[in-house]
């Protein structure tokens, strides 16, 4: 695992920590919700493993935690809709990090993958618009 990719697994491991202290739970309790043992959430909070997409899940679903913020940092760490947005910007580096996150859950690649059927089902046009535009290189 290269340096910056685990620098950033140690930040979501915080994050994830911060939230489940935030909800008053123990790691006891969020073995029993969410049926994810407790020394996986554990590897999780210390950065070790990467987030598991059934706690992720859970954490939006049941809690309305906001997993743009549990993976990047950026927004609130509570939000009031679910499905969540990703905005990750126009920035290259921004870009990259969102690759990496696909890569790192079926969650997210899921959520992407919705939002763009959603999109092309309201309005195929706009999608087919957003093909044809010359693409400037990076």
């Amino acid at each position: 695992m290269n340096e910056k990719f685990e620098s950033n697994l140690k930040d979501i491991g915080s994050r994830l920590k911060t939230v489940r202290k935030d909800l008053k739970k123990t790691l006891r309790q969020v073995e029993a919700e969410v049926g994810v043992n407790i020394s996986a959430i554990s590897e999780m909070e210390k950065g070790a493993k990467r987030p598991h997409q059934f706690y992720l899940f859970y954490l939006a679903d049941q809690h309305s935690i906001n997993i743009n913020w549990i993976l990047t940092g950026r927004g609130n760490m509570y939000s009031s809709v679910f499905p969540k947005q990703f905005n990750f910007g126009d920035d290259t580096s921004e870009i990259e990090e969102m690759i990496r996150l696909i890569e790192l859950s079926d969650f997210v690649s899921f959520q992407i993958l919705e939002k763009y059927r959603a999109i092309k089902n309201e309005n195929p046009d706009f999608v087919k618009h957003l093909l044809s535009k010359k693409q400037d290189p990076v």
